[in-house]
């Protein structure tokens, strides 16, 4: 370290033979670079620790903690914790959420507190959400929220109220994100053959569409 500072503060660097400078700049650069495993060991902890606290809290297995932890590392997702606080909020318990994440990893990478937000402002309750949640989690893995915002449109255009529009949503999560065309043409089936949902029940602008 002493060479180092002397040499890469050194206003002469002709004082300085090259070896001994080229030793320095690789160091200097091997320090820093990503597959350092000093670096890699840096930034796993600090990305990683609080969410293996977090998973930890779940009781999963070793070996469903090690799957979960793969398909996380996998997608290189951001926020674990908080979506792992979120899912345990809306799901209604911790063993809910362990089943969930057991089952569907993938909730953890899938921008889950985002959904939640943008779920809730639409309308949605909690016992809603956990519906959603619980009944259909592949709806929000495989979905996406710009296309799920332009399907909430078609809704409104639709002459949906937000209690309609929020009550459709629950039970069909897998409409949003459709395009408007498939949407109406799903909603239509829906009107003729689905009853006990006041929000199908109510779409007699699809039937005659």
């Amino acid at each position: 370290m002493a060479l180092a500072r002397t040499v890469l503060s050194s206003r002469r660097l002709s004082e300085v033979s090259p070896r001994a400078l080229c030793h320095t700049l690789v160091a200097r650069r091997l320090r820093t670079h990503p597959l350092c495993p000093g670096v890699r060991s840096r930034e796993r902890g600090l990305r990683c620790s609080p969410a293996s606290n977090e998973l930890a809290q779940l009781g999963l297995s070793s070996e469903d903690l090690a799957r979960v932890k793969d398909v996380i590392a996998k997608t290189e997702a951001t926020g674990i914790s908080e979506s792992i606080r979120v899912l345990v909020t809306y799901s209604g318990s911790a063993s809910a959420a362990s089943k969930l994440v057991r089952n569907w990893p993938n909730l953890l990478t899938c921008q889950l507190p985002s959904w939640i937000e943008f779920l809730t402002a639409f309308g949605l309750n909690k016992a809603q959400v956990q519906h959603v949640l619980c009944q259909t989690p592949e709806a929000l893995i495989e979905g996406d929220l710009v296309r799920a915002g332009e399907s909430l449109l078609v809704f409104r255009r639709l002459g949906m109220d937000n209690y309609q529009a929020a009550q459709l949503v629950t039970y069909y999560p897998q409409l949003l994100g459709k395009e408007e065309r498939e949407l109406r043409e799903l909603l239509s089936l829906l009107s003729r053959y689905q009853t006990g949902v006041d929000a199908v029940e109510s779409l007699t602008d699809v039937r005659q569409g």
